[in-house]
C-alpha cells in the first residue's frame, strides 16, 4: 500500500474525446464521494485517453482523482485484405479498441468502467476475489440474448492478453465488424455464461440507461433499478451532455433527474468538499424530484465562483460549459463575458435540442449497446 492506496487494484476508464473526457471528471468526483460516504477503500484510478483530448481536460481529471495515460487507438482484427462494415457506421472500431489497453496496466485486478458513468454507491464489493478468477468478467446484459455486458468487466491484467485475443479474432476470421463487447463475447461467452452465478458481476451492479426503452420497462422499475444500482451508466446514444428536452419512452422519464444530478456534479467547484456532491447523490436517489433543486444549488455555486474570481475558476468553466444541459453551460458562459459565437454558447445549445445521438458518437466507446451481432440498441 502507498498512502492508503491499495497497490494492487485499479478503476480504469477511457476518454475517447473531449465529451467522453469531461463524463470521465462526474465519474472521478462520485468516486470520490462515495468513499467518503462509505469509508471505503481507496483504489488507484487511471483515466487512459486519446491524443485529441486536451492538456486542460487531462489536467481536470488530474484534478478529479484520475492518473492520465495517453493511449492510442488499436485496430480492429480484420484479417488482411478483408473489408468489414459495420452495423453503425459512425462508429469508430479504432477508437473503441483502444480500451484493449487496461490489460496491460501493472496491476492484478482492474474494473473498467465506461468514462460516462456515475458511482452510486461503495465500489469495494466490485472487487470480490471471486470475480477475478478469469481474465474477463462482467454481468449479464439486460436482454433476451444472455450475453456479457462489457461497460462494467472485472479483469485480472495481463501484458498478452489484447495480442492474444486480436491473434485469435483474426486466425479464426471470427471479426464481423462488431464492437469490442461483441468479440469479448465470441471469445468467452460459452466459457463465461457457465460459471456460478456468484461468480459473474451482478445485475444490480450497474445500470445502463439504454434498458428503459425496453418493453418491459415501467417508469416504477426503471427508477427501483437505478436507486439499487452502484453505477448508473449513460450507455446508448443519449449522453447528458446532450439530454433532450422531453425522453421518447415514458418509462425513460426518471432518468432526467439523474441527468440533472451529472450535470450538478460537473458544474461543481473543484473547491468544494465531496461531502457536498455525495449529498446531491442521496437526495436524488432519495427523492428524484428534488434534482432541479440539486441542479440549481450547483449553478449557484459555479456562477459565485465565477464572480468571484475563484482560483481555477474561469479554466474550470470555460472548459466543461459546453458540456452542461438544461441551460446550465449557457448560464455559466454569459457569466464568463464570453463572446455569443464562442462554442461554450454554441455548444451547449446544440446539445439540449437533440437527443444526443450525434454528440461524439463516432468516438464513442459505448461497447455496452452492441450485443455481438451488430445490432445496436436505439436512442431514447
Amino acid at each position: 500500500h502507498t498512502d492508503g492506496v491499495n497497490d494492487a487494484e485499479v478503476v480504469v476508464t477511457y476518454a475517447t474525446n473531449e465529451a467522453y473526457a469531461m463524463a470521465a471528471v462526474v465519474l472521478g468526483r462520485s468516486i470520490t464521494a462515495m468513499e467518503e460516504v462509505y469509508g471505503s477503500g481507496s483504489r488507484a484510478r487511471v483515466a487512459m485517453v486519446l491524443a485529441n483530448v486536451s492538456e486542460a481536460a487531462q489536467q481536470l481529471l488530474t484534478q478529479s482523482g484520475w492518473t492520465v495515460h495517453q493511449v492510442e487507438p488499436i485496430d480492429p482484427p480484420v484479417p488482411p485484405g478483408k473489408w468489414v462494415a459495420y452495423a453503425s457506421p459512425d462508429r469508430d472500431l479504432t477508437v473503441e479498441y483502444g480500451k484493449l489497453h487496461a490489460w496491460s496496466l501493472p496491476y492484478e485486478r482492474a474494473i473498467i468502467l465506461d468514462a460516462d458513468g456515475l458511482a452510486k454507491g461503495s465500489l469495494d464489493a466490485l472487487f470480490k476475489k471471486r470475480y477475478f478468477k478469469y481474465q474477463v468478467n462482467g454481468r449479464y446484459e439486460r436482454s433476451a440474448d444472455r450475453i456479457m455486458c462489457a461497460a462494467l468487466l472485472a479483469i485480472r491484467p495481463s501484458a498478452h492478453f489484447a495480442a492474444e485475443l486480436l491473434d485469435w479474432a483474426r486466425a479464426a476470421g471470427k471479426h464481423s465488424g462488431t464492437a469490442l463487447q461483441g468479440l469479448l463475447n465470441q471469445r468467452y461467452h460459452a466459457e463465461w455464461a457457465n460459471r456460478p452465478d456468484n461468480e459473474r458481476i451482478p445485475m444490480d451492479a450497474h445500470y445502463g440507461v439504454a434498458a428503459c426503452a425496453s418493453s418491459t420497462s415501467t417508469a416504477a422499475r426503471v427508477l427501483k433499478d437505478v436507486q439499487k444500482a452502484t453505477i448508473l451508466d449513460f450507455q446508448g446514444q443519449t449522453k447528458p451532455w446532450g439530454w433532450p428536452h422531453s425522453v421518447a419512452f415514458a418509462s425513460c422519464e426518471p432518468l432526467t433527474a439523474y441527468a440533472k444530478l451529472w450535470a450538478a456534479i460537473l458544474a461543481m467547484p473543484l473547491s468544494h468538499s465531496q461531502a457536498v456532491i455525495a449529498s446531491m447523490i442521496a437526495e436524488v436517489d432519495k427523492d428524484p424530484v428534488t434534482a432541479e433543486a440539486v441542479l440549481g444549488l450547483a449553478t449557484s455555486l459555479a456562477l459565485d465562483a465565477v464572480r468571484t474570481d475563484a482560483p481555477g475558476a474561469r479554466e474550470q468553466y470555460m472548459l466543461v460549459a459546453p458540456y452542461l444541459p438544461f441551460g446550465v453551460g449557457r448560464t455559466i458562459a454569459q457569466a464568463l463575458d464570453v463572446s455569443p459565437h464562442d462554442p461554450a454558447l454554441t455548444r451547449e445549445t446544440e446539445s439540449t435540442t437533440s437527443t444526443g445521438a450525434s454528440q461524439g458518437h463516432s468516438q464513442a466507446a459505448d461497447v455496452d449497446e452492441d450485443n455481438g451481432d451488430g445490432q445496436v440498441k436505439q436512442e431514447l
